[in-house]
C-alpha cells in the first residue's frame, strides 16, 4: 500500500527515551513500513529522537509554547497548531501524556487511536496536572491498552472505556535490552563516590530519586546494612534532599550508598546487582519493570507498587503491602543468608518476548477495524 508520509502521525510524549516512549517508536516505526510512509513527532527533544532519525524514521520535535502552560485547552490548541499542515488518516498517541494531540487531531477530523499504559495513581495525577481530561476516551476511535489492568484503570478514573479496545501486551525487544547490559555506561556518579564492583552483594533501585520512588527507603536499607553496597540508578532530585532531610537520613556521607546521577542506559548496572529492590511507593509506569524481567536478575517488589498490573514471573519476589523499610531489611537478610537468593526467589529462566509478532498482531487488529 503506498501512502504519502502524512497518512500516518504517531505522536511520542517524550523525546528522552523511557519504555513507553522506546514501544511508541517501535508501534510507529512497523506502522510506518508497513504503510509505506508517516511521520513521528516527539513533545520533547531527546536521544530517542536521535534515534528515530537513525533508523530512517521521518520525524519532528513540538516546538510550540503553549504545551508548557499547563492547561490542557492551552496544549491541544499547540497541538492543533503543530498539526494543522498535515492530514493524515489516523493518529496514534503513545499515552495519555500525548492526550492533547489526540484531542487535537479529533478536533481536526482523524481518527484516533491512543494507547494506554497508565493505571489509577498515574491517571489520576495525569488529570490533577492538567495533562489529560476524564472523556479523553471518548475522542478515541480505538483504544490500546497493555492488559486487562489498564482497561479496569480507565473505568475506574474516566469513566468511560471505547467499543474498540486491543489489548497489545508487553511490547520490548528482549535482544535489544540484552546488547544495551553489555555496553559501557559512563555516569557523573555524585556525592564525590564511584561504585567499584567487589565481593560485596550490591542492591540497585532505577529511576528519579524522590520520596514517591521511595528514595528514603533505600538509604535507610543502606544505612541499616553497611555489609552490603547499594547504588540508586538515576537522576537525584532537590525532592530526594528534602526528604532524607525529613527523616534526618543523610546520603552524602553512606560509604556504601551510591549514586549514577542522570544516565541514558541503566540495564549494566541492573544486570550486575545481586538483587534489584523497587521501592517506589507508586509505579508511575509498569512496563519498565516488564523490561527487567529479561536480565536475570532477582527482584523484590511490594504489592501496592503496582496497582495490581499484572501479575509478575518468577523473576520477583512480591511483599504484599506497602513498601517498607523493615520488611526489606527483613527480606535481604534472609535473602543473603548463606547465599540464598535464588532460594528464595526461585528460578528465573530468561525470557524471551517476539516484539515483532506481536507488532504484527497490533497492526492487523487495527486493520480489521478499518483503521488503514
Amino acid at each position: 500500500m503506498g501512502v504519502n508520509e502524512e497518512s500516518f502521525v504517531g505522536v511520542i510524549h517524550s523525546g528522552e527515551g523511557g519504555a513507553v516512549s522506546r514501544i511508541g517508536l517501535k508501534i510507529i516505526q512497523f506502522i510506518t513500513s508497513s504503510l509505506c510512509g508517516g511521520l513521528a513527532i516527539f513533545g520533547s527533544d531527546g536521544l530517542l529522537v536521535s534515534s528515530a532519525k537513525a533508523k530512517g524514521i521521518c520525524c519532528r520535535v513540538a516546538q510550540h509554547n503553549g504545551f508548557g502552560s499547563g492547561i490542557f485547552r492551552d496544549a491541544v490548541n499547540a497541538a492543533k497548531a503543530e498539526l494543522q499542515d498535515l492530514r493524515p488518516a489516523v493518529l496514534y498517541a503513545n499515552s495519555v501524556a500525548a492526550s492533547a494531540w489526540a484531542v487535537a487531531g479529533k478536533q481536526l477530523g482523524w481518527k484516533v487511536i491512543i494507547h494506554v499504559y497508565e493505571l489509577d495513581s498515574e491517571l489520576m495525577m495525569l488529570l490533577h496536572a492538567g495533562v489529560t481530561c476524564i472523556d479523553v476516551c471518548a475522542v478515541a476511535d480505538g483504544v490500546v491498552v497493555s492488559g486487562e489492568g489498564v482497561v479496569s484503570s480507565l473505568r475506574r478514573c474516566l469513566g468511560y472505556v471505547p467499543d474498540v479496545v486491543v489489548d497489545a501486551g508487553v511490547l520490548f525487544d528482549d535482544s535489544e535490552i540484552g546488547k544495551r547490559a553489555k555496553e559501557e555506561v559512563c555516569a557523573p556518579w555524585l556525592f564525590g563516590r564511584r561504585y567499584v564492583r567487589s565481593t560485596r552483594k550490591l542492591i540497585t533501585m532505577w529511576g528519579k530519586a524522590c520520596f514517591r520512588n521511595g528514595i528514603d527507603i533505600f538509604v535507610e536499607m543502606a544505612q541499616a546494612l553497611p555489609e552490603h553496597d547499594f547504588l540508586w540508578i538515576g537522576t537525584w532530585t532537590e525532592d530526594a534532599d528534602h526528604t532524607l532531610s525529613a527523616n534526618r537520613v543523610a546520603a552524602d556521607n553512606l560509604f556504601n550508598f551510591f549514586c549514577t546521577g542522570k544516565i541514558d542506559n541503566p540495564y549494566p548496572f541492573i544486570a550486575m546487582c545481586d538483587l534489584f529492590t523497587l521501592t517506589a511507593r507508586q509505579t508511575k509506569n509498569p512496563t519498565d519493570l516488564a523490561e527487567l524481567t529479561v536480565l536475570n536478575t532477582p527482584m523484590v517488589c511490594f504489592s501496592a507498587s503496582l496497582d495490581n498490573w499484572m501479575v509478575l514471573p518468577g523473576a520477583f519476589y512480591v511483599l504484599h503491602g506497602a513498601p517498607s523499610v523493615d520488611r526489606l531489611i527483613g527480606f535481604v537478610s534472609l535473602a543473603f543468608a548463606e547465599d540464598r537468593i535464588r532460594a528464595v526467589i526461585g528460578p528465573n529462566p530468561l525470557l524471551k518476548h517476539d516484539t515483532q509478532a506481536g507488532l504484527a498482531r497490533l497492526f492487523e487488529a487495527m486493520r480489521t477495524r478499518n483503521f488503514w
